[in-house]
């Protein structure tokens, strides 16, 4: 029937008609929605005008009114800072949320620890999904988060902060009972932590504590994040509530710092916005694109980076910044090397040429933190219209500017040149936030701790070099996107709906998966038992059917020595992980460009969704810092084309990655035929003196051969008691003729080694490389016995090449030394090409050794 309202919106009005009494009795039924925010009382009214023969009932069974009450307020502790950065935790605060549906007036509403009064609200009205801060010093407050809080015990005359009346509770960095009470006293939520005495009544289960994958002090304890609303997930009074959790590793085992810009970018941006898209491939052609980049700029360049020392970047941003042009620049002000020279001259000629150069510094002596652990985003944004994100640092070996017709030398990596004004709006306020000197953390060069390089420093003009073949010349042009999202870390890395981890979790039978990735750690967590979030989404990618292949890289950049035992124990488990549960993943490393992969790609293709293809490219590496605790970025891009051509570069950095097994040389081949030991020193005077052992190889060849992954122990089995057995690294090649030494620590031989199995690692000499210990033998070195022992050498198969054996010791199918005759001699083979599986034959005592030299 037809209804209508009464002007005053309080009536229904439901016109029946007529109603003959041969239908009587009739009964209607009229069902309403009562507003979330109605208070009062709802009336159950029926009129109706009726005939002398249709008897009527004024009103229904029902009662004639129901009393209408609004639901509870519910507002929560969001977040606790008890162990503050600045001196004396005068820092300390307690942020809260209203997470009900009606606005709550907090006065006289207090936050307590335990039994104190706490500090008390004055009239507030707490909007509906609103959050505040309270704090105890307003000045300090800012000082550690970058903003005013919104309530304060202690504000300042110059300042607008609202006053808390009451004492501050004071929360003791070793344990509390954070509570918040409303009016009539009663506690409405706590967050009980650390070392507080249990049972604490309205808390179930253990406390929280801070978790110590990042630094504790300064650690904000907060609450897990709902991914559809932003706001708290549902309250259940326990430490599974809270992001440090460690019991739960895909929404806990999390950390929230001061200053952090949680809110704005906890949502991926997503924007279908047509772009062109210009993909640079290095080393091959970034810098190209690059440098056109930037020449385009019209109004403004702003650049966040972990470093910048490019000689052609930065004389490209010095002629802009000459010709008018904004230039901005945010840079990590500690990065792991140190502040290089070419970095600090950079600034000052951006600076002398009208630019502004900025860091990200940390000095804690001074109560200065960095809000992030570094800053590792690499983007680019010009004229807030077009965007670049890279995977490359900006530096020479990060994009060569050489002349490619003869070969190149860089790292493999790619950057992403975007002219889209979302995109650029997006990271322009990433950059904003990220730079704003309202934070402590953010220093100008020409400060007392970014100023000049050295008087007499000579910048480095060139890059790159001839030895890898360039295979991408040219960067390709691509106008097919349809979908472009850009997230950063740590506010969205890993949320699990949307980002990396929600694409790769689409992918099922009949879909691809690609990674070639700088490394991906095997397990994360305070003591690395939790999986690596990002590893374990590529394989159970593969055990619902999809095709993944992971590449790592086992390059060095240039670097005397890279750590590489992550990439290996991550590649030697997932292969395993395969084989044994016979699904389509595989893992390798590789170097195809001779300098090491630098990349951070992902690309999946959805052959179960039509065929969807999608590129993640950014500065994410595998490491739970980098996606917990760094300022990175990244964009997912849908697009055919980019697809197209990144997965061409994949698959050829795959194959070049293919691994080859060279034919096993049987030592009874006639001479030269395999690498030998040839010289072992394993009984140095001196006590200690196991630091002094050396071991000597020497290559009687005529090829050279690549010893990567080769082994090197007195360990005949994996797991053999006190024994043990290293690998060495990617990269090592012993030439022709050539010989090569390993110490057992470096600090303790008169000689420079080429190794060192580092046995002392607080004793480590960084300019000597390190072996990687193989299963269970991290830290452990090579001790050998000096009344009996021996010597394997078994290449990267597992296949034994050579023993040495002496003393009391013995091996199958070769017979012992009798060993030297006194401390400080050596064993030396003589010649030392010949090998006959009689060590008594093959070997001398040798006094004095001759570490280096063969005869």
């Amino acid at each position: 029937a037809p209804y209508s309202m009464t002007p005053d919106g309080r009536t229904l009005v439901w016109n029946v008609g007529d109603v003959s009494p041969s239908a009587m009795p009739m009964s209607w039924t009229v069902t309403g929605l009562v507003g979330l925010h109605f208070a009062g009382v709802l009336t159950n009214l029926v009129q109706a005008a009726t005939a002398s023969d249709e008897p009527f009932t004024a009103n229904n069974s029902d009662p004639a009114t129901t009393l209408v009450t609004p639901p509870p307020p519910v507002v929560l502790i969001s977040g606790v800072l008890y162990d503050g950065y600045q001196l004396n935790d005068v820092d300390e605060a307690i942020q809260i949320i209203n997470v009900g549906t009606l606005p709550v007036n907090l006065q006289n509403w207090r936050v307590t620890e335990g039994t104190s009064s706490g500090a008390i609200f004055p009239s507030f009205t707490l909007g509906v999904h609103q959050r505040v801060w309270a704090a105890l010093n307003a000045a300090q407050f800012r000082d550690s988060f970058g903003f005013w809080p919104d309530f304060a015990v202690t504000s300042t005359l110059t300042t607008s902060v609202p006053t808390l009346s009451g004492s501050w509770p004071a929360f003791s960095n070793t344990g509390g009972n954070a509570q918040l009470k409303d009016s009539n006293g009663q506690v409405v939520d706590r967050l009980v932590y650390e070392g507080e005495a249990l049972p604490v009544n309205g808390w179930s289960g253990p406390t929280v504590y801070p978790y110590t994958a990042g630094g504790v002090e300064g650690q904000i304890i907060a609450r897990v994040p709902d991914e559809r609303t932003g706001l708290p997930a549902p309250d259940t009074d326990t430490a599974a509530d809270w992001i440090q959790y460690t019991g739960n590793y895909t929404t806990g085992q999390r950390v929230l710092y001061p200053g952090w810009a949680m809110e704005p970018f906890f949502w991926p941006f997503t924007t279908t916005a047509p772009a062109t898209i210009t993909l640079g491939v290095a080393p091959d052609n970034a810098f190209d694109v690059v440098s056109q980049a930037i020449r385009s700029a019209q109004r403004s360049i702003e650049i966040e980076a972990y470093e910048l020392r490019h000689y052609g970047v930065i004389t490209e941003i010095v002629q802009k910044a000459r010709a008018g042009i904004s230039v901005t620049l945010l840079l990590e002000g500690d990065p792991v090397a140190g502040m290089s020279s070419q970095g600090l001259w950079a600034c000052k000629e951006i600076e002398a040429a009208g630019g502004r150069c900025w860091f990200m510094h940390q000095d804690s002596s001074s109560r200065l933190y960095a809000r992030y652990r570094y800053i590792h985003a690499k983007f680019i944004v010009i004229d807030r219209q077009r965007l670049l994100v890279s995977t490359q640092n900006l530096t020479g070996g990060g994009m060569p500017d050489d002349d490619k017709s003869d070969g190149s030398f860089g790292s493999r990596g790619y950057v992403l040149d975007i002219e889209s004004p979302d995109l650029a709006a997006r990271a322009g306020l990433i950059f904003d936030r990220d730079r704003d000197t309202a934070h402590t953390d953010i220093v100008r060069w020409g400060s007392s701790v970014f100023v000049d390089p050295p008087p007499d420093y000579t910048p480095i003009t060139t890059s790159g070099g001839t030895t890898t073949t360039v295979l991408f010349p040219a960067p390709q042009v691509l106008t097919d996107a349809t979908q472009f999202e850009l997230f950063t870390a740590p506010e969205a890395s890993l949320r699990q709906s949307d980002a990396l981890l929600g694409l790769v979790a689409r992918a099922r039978a009949g879909d691809e998966v690609y990674v070639e990735q700088m490394y991906e750690y095997p397990n994360w967590g305070d003591d690395l038992t939790a999986p690596n979030v990002r590893l374990k989404a590529y394989m159970d990618a593969a055990r619902r059917g999809a095709k993944v292949r992971l590449l790592l890289n086992s390059g060095s950049f240039d670097q005397d020595y890279i750590d590489l035992v992550k990439n290996y124990t991550t590649t030697a488990y997932v292969n395993a992980t395969a084989q044994s549960e016979k699904i389509d993943l595989q893992a390798r490393m590789g170097d195809p460009t001779r300098f090491g992969i630098h990349s951070k790609l992902v690309l999946v293709k959805l052959n179960s969704a039509g065929g969807l293809a999608y590129s993640h490219v950014g500065s994410i590496n595998g490491s739970e810092t980098s996606s917990k605790i760094n300022r990175e970025l990244a964009v997912q891009v849908e697009s055919q084309g980019l697809y197209a051509e990144l997965a061409r570069v994949f698959q050829a950095d795959w194959n070049l990655s293919a691994p080859t097994f060279l034919p096993l040389v049987m030592r009874d081949y006639a001479p030269p035929d395999h690498i030998v030991i040839s010289e072992v020193l394993y009984d140095p005077s001196g006590n200690p003196d196991t630091g002094k052992e050396w071991i000597e190889l020497h290559n009687p060849t005529a090829r050279a051969v690549d010893i990567s992954g080769w082994s090197l122990g007195d360990a005949a089995a994996d797991g053999e008691f006190g024994a043990g057995r290293y690998l060495f690294p990617l990269n090592t090649i012993l030439p022709s003729g050539g010989v090569i030494i390993i110490a057992q620590q470096a600090a303790d031989v008169t000689f420079r080694p080429n190794f060192e199995f580092l046995s002392d690692p607080n004793r480590d000499d960084l300019t000597v490389p390190n072996m990687l210990p193989a299963a269970a033998w991290d830290l452990f070195g090579l001790a050998l016995s000096n009344t009996g022992d021996h010597v394997i050498l078994s290449d990267a198969a597992g296949q034994v090449v050579d023993v040495v054996v002496w003393g009391g010791s013995s091996y199958p199918g070769t017979l012992p030394h009798p060993g030297v005759i006194m401390s400080d001699h050596s064993l030396e083979r003589r010649p030392a090409y010949k090998d006959t599986n009689d060590c008594a034959a093959d070997f001398v005592d040798r006094t004095p050794p001759t570490p280096g030299t063969v005869p």
